[in-house]
């Protein structure tokens, strides 16, 4: 690659100054000549014997992913009751949070997530009493109803 392109390096991996701070990354190496592997070249042997352990440890890879699950099921949930016997305060804290954001969270089981009180609805001709009426007697979504109330293209549907 160094032959075909003889300035890249420089433009990948500038110059660094002294005292400079270098970002290194996701990986957490340094960037360009600067990192260890840098200029390390690997011949066809090695490259074969990598390809043929990737692909060896692909075989199975569905057997090992249930088996660590299985592993994990059993091992973090003994884990978690371990520590939650005896919590930090950062766990309190975390669980205090958790429940007072449970709090704000609609409910699933519930018709209408947000618990709007609802504005009649004027469509085609008919008055609904909320856009969930609405939905319903047509059979499209909500949002929709809500959608074609709010817009201009749509003269036959408006709030009342």
């Amino acid at each position: 690659m160094k032959e075909f392109l003889p300035g890249l390096r420089d433009f990948v991996c500038p110059p660094v100054d002294e005292g400079e701070v270098i970002d290194t990354g996701w990986g957490g190496s340094l960037p360009g000549e600067q990192n260890f592997n840098w200029g390390i070249s690997h011949d066809d042997e090695w490259k074969i014997n990598q390809s043929i352990g990737v692909k060896k440890s692909w075989e199975n890879a569905d057997e090992r992913r249930i088996k660590l699950s299985e592993r994990n099921k059993l091992v973090k949930s003994q884990e978690m009751k371990d520590r939650w016997k005896n919590p930090t305060p950062k766990q309190i804290l975390e669980r205090e949070r958790l429940r007072e954001m449970g709090k704000s969270i609609p409910k699933p089981w519930t018709k209408n997530k947000r618990n709007r009180v609802g504005q009649k609805v004027y469509g085609c001709g008919i008055i609904y009493d909320n856009a969930f009426s609405a939905a319903d007697a047509i059979g499209i979504h909500p949002v929709n109803i809500r959608r074609r109330c709010r817009l201009n293209t749509y003269t036959d549907w408006y709030y009342i």
